[in-house]
């Protein structure tokens, strides 16, 4: 297998989000400075807490356990960082955009949210795991798929 089929099955995760995020911030001054001052730390506590509350879903229920404790540290962190954000650090742009768009706030929020999955998504650990699929995946197939439609794999 050439590197690059695993670089972009690797970075698939991360490209998925970007446009995303980056269309959501574009349009919102909420949602810029939400993304300015949040440092990498900040967006783990989010990471954290997101996990936290996935790991409760019956889909994986079974691979993974919160405990408790963890789970109920997880919230609290992530509270404590929404409301400096909102109350704080960027307040004046969260006032607006709540006048704005009383329901916005949350808009803001998941734009930043994915943010965070895309600096979850560069770490080795999370791009080795992600690219491990390929090993189960069958590139003969799919290589076929896309040259019957007229598609050049890999270019």
């Amino acid at each position: 297998m050439t590197i690059r089929p695993l670089l972009a099955a690797a970075t698939a995760f991360a490209s998925f989000l970007a446009p995303a995020a980056a269309q959501a911030q574009a349009r919102d001054p909420f949602g810029e400075c939400l993304r300015a001052r949040t440092s990498r730390a900040d967006r783990d506590v989010l990471i954290r807490w997101v996990f936290a509350a996935v790991a409760q879903s019956a889909a994986v229920r079974d691979m993974v356990k919160v405990d408790e404790g963890r789970r109920v540290q997880a919230s609290q962190q992530a509270g404590q960082l929404i409301t400096r954000l909102v109350t704080r650090d960027c307040r004046n742009e969260a006032m607006e955009r709540m006048k704005r768009d009383p329901g916005a706030l949350q808009n803001s929020f998941t734009a930043l949210g994915r943010v965070a999955l895309m600096d979850l998504a560069q770490d080795p650990n999370v791009v080795g795991t992600l690219a491990g699929v390929l090993q189960y995946t069958d590139m003969g197939s799919i290589t076929m798929m896309l040259m019957e439609g007229g598609l050049r794999p890999g270019g």
